[in-house]
């Protein structure tokens, strides 16, 4: 009996304190990695029972990695010269569509001709290369690049307060461009190109932003090193009619990322981006009331589970209620939308951001 009563004290300072955090400290850290955490979890059960979607065989990594950097006798970064080649082979192999996660600004010390023999490679082909959003000003490829068919869209993320990347802005006004003008991102520029993707069909927050549905880690995709395409060593029909995204996986050079899934090049992140936006499978949040009323009771459950020693039990049920959501999501008339978010997020709880490529 006076564990019962213990119990119940622990249940109402807990709830308590849970309430106080969701309405007078919403912004709290505490509370975001609470919620920010139990979504990463969710994406993590989702991709161990379900694996990658199918969509993710339509999509090809060509990987600039250390085998590639020894096997061509190059060193960091590569000459455009060399990306030219590469851009040439992926054409003559029947790519659908290119994009080079790299922004080519400015010109190489040896001058334009590295590229201008990039731009020649891309004009026949449908490219797509980064740009760098500094703030509000836009930081445009070389403008030679630019004469061509080519396209860009701008690479940086939202950076959580966890250092996580989580959200992203399908496009941004530009203090440099037009009056009204807007810019698109990497993978939305790229959607466009290999789809017919127009950007008004992303579930956007109020603040423009949209959540990223990451279906697949870096180890589910296709990758080919890029020296075995260079020298013609890919197999037949590998490369012909997929979307090729060209990026630094190497340990040495590439910047990893933080994601629900876990650490990942940004080339990753934005094979995600496109996969999860040219699909339909938007996350979209619930009801406030909602979020915080099933969180609230979930979490009180198992306080009570784990009190009562019967940690077993807490942990058979908290995957009880994994199986049910995904059992829910299976069945529901919205399928392609991810059900994550309807449970787990604060309105308000991610105002604060930071940028990153």
């Amino acid at each position: 009996m006076k564990r019962f009563y213990w119990s119940i004290l622990a249940g109402i300072f807990f709830s308590g304190l849970y309430f106080f955090l969701c309405f007078n400290a919403p912004d709290s850290l505490l509370l975001h990695r609470w919620s920010a955490g139990t979504q990463d979890l969710l994406f993590k059960f989702r991709h161990a029972t379900e694996g990658a979607p199918k969509e993710i065989d339509k999509v090809v990594i060509v990987s600039i990695d250390d085998e590639s950097c020894e096997k061509l006798g190059l060193r960091w970064p590569w000459p455009r010269k060399t990306f030219a080649s590469l851009v040439n082979r992926l054409n003559e192999e029947g790519a659908k569509a290119i994009a080079l996660n790299f922004s080519f600004t400015g010109s190489e010390s040896e001058g334009d001709e590295g590229t201008r023999a990039l731009a020649e490679a891309m004009q026949p082909a449908r490219v797509v290369v980064g740009a760098t959003m500094d703030r509000q000003k836009l930081i445009k490829p070389n403008p030679i690049l630019l004469e061509t068919n080519s396209r860009y869209g701008y690479l940086e993320k939202i950076i959580d307060e966890d250092f996580a990347i989580r959200r992203s802005y399908p496009f941004r006004d530009s203090a440099n461009g037009m009056s009204g003008s807007s810019v698109v991102s990497f993978p939305v520029e790229l959607a466009r190109i290999a789809n017919d993707f127009h950007e008004d069909q992303i579930v956007v927050n109020p603040d423009g932003s949209y959540d990223i549905n990451y279906l697949a880690k870096e180890d589910d995709f296709n990758h080919v090193p890029a020296w075995k395409v260079l020298e013609h060593k890919i197999s037949d029909g590998l490369i012909h009619g997929k979307v090729v995204l060209v990026g630094a996986t190497s340990e040495l050079f590439s910047e990893k990322h933080a994601t629900p899934l876990g650490l990942m090049p940004g080339v990753i992140v934005h094979a995600n981006e496109y996969i999860a936006i040219t699909s339909g499978r938007y996350l979209r949040s619930g009801p406030a009331w909602l979020e915080v009323g099933i969180a609230w009771a979930l979490s009180l459950m198992l306080l009570f589970l784990i009190l009562s020693r019967r940690i077993w039990l807490g942990l058979l049920g908290a995957v009880g209620f994994f199986f049910c959501l995904r059992q829910c999501w299976r069945l529901s008339p919205v399928r392609r939308r991810s059900f994550f978010t309807y449970f787990w997020k604060t309105a308000d709880l991610r105002k604060k951001y930071c940028m990153t490529k």
